[in-house]
C-alpha cells in the first residue's frame, strides 16, 4: 500500500474495513478529479447523516458528498478527503454505524465490511468481473 492509500477504523464500527488501491495508475489526481459525480451540484439527497458527519470530519470533506446509489439497504456516498487529495466511499448501512475508506483517487479501491465489499474506479474504467454496478464509479464485488 502506499502512503496516499489510508484504512480506517473507528472505535465503535463493528465491521471490519479493508482499503485497497491499484498500483500503477500513474498521476494521482487531486480529490474529485476523475469523478464527474463532483461536477453536479449537490442536492438534499447528497448530504451526510449530522452523526456520522462529526464522528469522521477529520478524515471527510463533507461539504462535497455525493450520494450514489444504495445497494440492499446501504447508502453510498462518495466523498472528498479532508486532505483534498483522496477520495472517499462513505458507507452508511441501515441496521449498524457506518464508515469509510479513502484512498488516493488515481485508481481502484475497495472498502469491505462484515458482508459486503465495494470497489470505487474513477471515470473510464471498465466494469469489474461480476460485479453489480451502483454507479459510473462504485460498484458491489465479491471479496
Amino acid at each position: 500500500m502506499s502512503s496516499n492509500t489510508r484504512t480506517l477504523a473507528r472505535p465503535l464500527v463493528t465491521a471490519a474495513i479493508a482499503l485497497t488501491a491499484a498500483v500503477g495508475m500513474v498521476g494521482c489526481t487531486s480529490g474529485g478529479g476523475g469523478y464527474a459525480v463532483f461536477d453536479r451540484d449537490p442536492v438534499a439527497s447528497d448530504e451526510l447523516p449530522a452523526e456520522y458527519v462529526e464522528r469522521d470530519s477529520d478524515l471527510i470533506d463533507a461539504g462535497t458528498s455525493r450520494l450514489v446509489g444504495e445497494h440492499e439497504g446501504t447508502r453510498l456516498y462518495l466523498v472528498e478527503g479532508a486532505t483534498g487529495s483522496s477520495i472517499c466511499l462513505v458507507v452508511l448501512p441501515a441496521d449498524e454505524e457506518g464508515m469509510a475508506g479513502c484512498g488516493g483517487g488515481g485508481g481502484p479501491m475497495q472498502v469491505s465490511n462484515a458482508r459486503e465489499t465495494y470497489e470505487v474506479r474513477p471515470d473510464g474504467y471498465d466494469v469489474p468481473d461480476g460485479a453489480v454496478q451502483i454507479s459510473e464509479n462504485v460498484f458491489a464485488v465479491e471479496p
